[in-house]
């Protein structure tokens, strides 16, 4: 068998930041962004709350920051409770060849280590990639017998990434980085049976910790077994492996990268539920599901997902993460499931979730694979039956465009620009009344003018010139009208600025009363509310008839 330790403790050690590619780099990028977003999020959950309080409590010396609580401890110690709180929310990126989340080990121990060495940011990302590729390797050599077995890959493999990371950062050489992997081998544990507890998120920390102790020792001296992974009774050995070496695991190393098939989530919960939650997406999106006419959901899924997310009558918002039944519930009910606080206590005994939730039957299909589920719903009438697949076409697609294509720097700044405007109070408030001003064709877009032209209805005009001019470079006000009539309706793939919206948005200031200045003098002139008011809503109701039926007649 090929020395693993030697192999990779080899790539750890001499690999360079020019011998990765443009796409292993995009996405080292996006990863890290991810997990200082999730990482953030989590830093008030109870597990980082206990961590954080444990590693403070130990007065080590100051080396590292602690995201939760800003005080600096050892930088083991931060990568410890940095780790559980990147993990802690289980939003983090997922690796399908890994089986698990390798950046939630790899970089709180990079930015820990870094902050303690005062490392710059090419040393710290370079430590990053070559951590994150190797423990990707290693948790696709392990498989699913290892996962199977009841390990979590994010502490085994994660561990080994870690130990790369710390390595690179602490300038081992190969022999070095050889002895530290085989020592991080005696450490590397975590085991699925804590899913669905803090312990699962611990996890992470754990990993991130085992990778700075195992290269601090080696580079003290401590000698460990140069081929502590592959030995006789070594890790691989011991911990559930199926004494095969998968191709892609070892071909290539240094040109090739594993890791930019890294999956990032839409929902806040175990990756192995998105798939059906998807499909179920889809499902809502043409079908009204009315949850007490339900008669039973069926799941299919990989048998691999039955020990990781079936948790039938979770008991804590902790547990319903990994539930297919609750969150088949929770998502036919209409809440978010890519919301944090969807998942609570709460949600786990209400009445209606626990009698919807009896309704779901979870079926193994082993011709699925690990990012395949099917979903069918008998509501009473009909079952209706979808299928979805995380490495469809679709996502293939997006990330090959978001790869392939080079963004300026003022496109940059359009995108920026656009994402800021529609999470603004404005964007927000557009996007609040969107559903009732659907019917009229018009989008959150329009809807900002229209709040906005109450002020006076020329208004308008300039609202729309200042929404499509956002991140421009060019304000020219051809360029503006060009924006708006390649503006797309992603519903029915059609221009949103056609001759029906036109007309109907026509018919609507010709009737509505969108002018504070003359309700003002009409509540001055009469003095009372009434007729303003009258006024307002009378002829609101009526420019909204009068622009659906015009909008209805000419679409």
């Amino acid at each position: 068998m090929v020395s693993i330790t030697q192999l990779f403790g080899s790539y750890g050690a001499n690999c360079k930041l020019d011998s990765f590619n443009d796409e292993m780099k995009f996405f080292a990028k996006m990863s890290i962004l991810d997990w200082c977003g999730v990482a953030y999020a989590g830093k008030k959950e109870p597990v980082s709350k206990i961590v954080s309080q444990m590693v403070m409590e130990e007065l080590g010396v100051n080396q590292a920051r602690i995201i939760s609580t800003g005080h600096k401890v050892s930088s083991r110690g931060a990568a410890l409770a940095n780790g559980a709180t990147g993990h802690a929310l289980d939003y983090d990126d997922t690796h399908f060849l890994f089986v698990g989340h390798p950046t939630s080990s790899a970089l709180p121990a990079a930015l820990a280590l870094g902050e303690e060495l005062d490392s710059s940011i090419e040393d710290i990302l370079l430590a990053y990639m070559a951590g994150v590729e190797v423990s990707t390797r290693i948790g696709h050599i392990l498989g699913y017998s290892h996962y199977n077995a009841g390990f979590h890959q994010t502490a085994t493999s994660g561990s080994f990434g870690s130990t790369i990371v710390a390595s690179k950062l602490l300038n081992l050489n190969e022999s070095q980085t050889i002895n530290a992997l085989g020592l991080v081998s005696t450490r590397a544990s975590g085991i699925k049976s804590q899913f669905g507890t803090m312990g699962k998120p611990f996890h992470a920390g754990m990993a991130a910790s085992n990778g700075i102790e195992a290269a601090k020792l080696s580079k003290l001296g401590f000698v460990s077994r140069d081929d502590g992974i592959e030995c006789e009774q070594g890790f691989f050995q011991t911990h559930g492996w199926n004494k095969e070496i998968p191709p892609r695991a070892i071909e290539n190393l240094g040109t090739e990268f594993l890791f930019p098939e890294i999956k990032y989530k839409f929902h806040a919960c175990c990756h192995g539920l998105h798939s059906f939650l998807e499909a179920l997406d889809e499902l809502k999106k043409v079908n009204n599901f009315n949850p007490e006419t339900i008669k039973e959901i069926q799941i299919e899924t990989n048998p691999t997902w039955l020990k990781v997310c079936n948790i039938e009558k979770p008991k804590t918002g902790l547990e319903s993460k990994f539930s297919y039944k609750l969150t088949a519930a929770m998502s036919i009910y209409g809440n978010d499931t890519s919301d944090l606080d969807s998942y609570n206590d709460g949600v786990c005994f209400e009445d209606k979730m626990v009698s919807l939730r009896d309704k779901v039957n979870i079926i193994p299909n082993d011709k699925l694979t690990d990012t395949q589920s099917v979903i069918s719903i008998n509501d009473g009438s009909q079952v209706i039956k979808n299928t979805h697949d995380l490495s469809n076409k679709i996502e293939k697609n997006i990330k090959e465009k978001i790869v392939s294509q080079e963004i300026s720097g003022v496109k940059l700044n359009q995108m920026i620009a656009s994402a800021k405007l529609e999470n603004s109070y404005i964007g927000i408030m557009g996007k609040s009344i969107e559903p009732l001003i659907k019917p009229l064709g018009y989008d959150w877009k329009i809807g900002i003018a229209l709040i906005s032209s109450f002020a006076a209805r020329e208004v308008f005009v300039g609202t729309l010139a200042t929404i499509y001019s956002v991140g421009s470079d060019d304000v020219d006000i051809t360029t503006i009208k060009q924006r708006m009539a390649l503006e797309i309706n992603p519903e029915t793939n059609t221009r949103r600025f056609n001759f029906p919206v036109g007309m109907s948005l026509l018919v609507f200031y010709a009737f509505a009363m969108q002018c504070m200045a003359t309700l003002a003098i009409v509540k001055r002139e009469t003095k009372s509310w009434k007729w303003p008011l009258i006024q307002f809503f009378g002829m609101g109701v009526l420019a909204y008839i009068c622009s659906f039926i015009v909008f209805q007649l000419l679409s």
